[in-house]
């Protein structure tokens, strides 16, 4: 997924039990890190709930974030269940950024 400086963007995760039932976590912590494997902000414990078991978080980028490729990594649990999401997004120059 490629993003620019500026721009907003959703991430979404859909939590299952080993069954493939729809299940709402416990807690939820998402991390947001840089090109450079930085942590950008703090931890996220709070994203929104679309449905049962569907969650979204919108993360607005940097006026001065750092061109390259950066990673979500968003874990849940809830009781014995577990669950780690990783996503990538680019964040490319614009044509006059500099």
């Amino acid at each position: 997924m490629i993003k620019h400086r500026g721009d907003s963007i959703g991430f979404k995760a859909i939590f299952t039990d080993k069954d493939g039932g729809l299940i709402n976590p416990d807690h939820h912590l998402i991390k947001i890190f840089n090109p450079s494997g930085v942590q950008v902000g703090e931890d996220i414990d709070d994203p929104a709930q679309l449905s049962l078991g569907v969650y979204e978080y919108d993360y607005s980028i940097p006026a001065d974030a750092p061109y390259g490729d950066w990673t979500v990594t968003w874990y849940a649990d809830k009781g014995s269940f577990k669950e780690r999401e990783v996503i990538f997004f680019t964040v490319k120059e614009l044509l006059g950024d500099t």
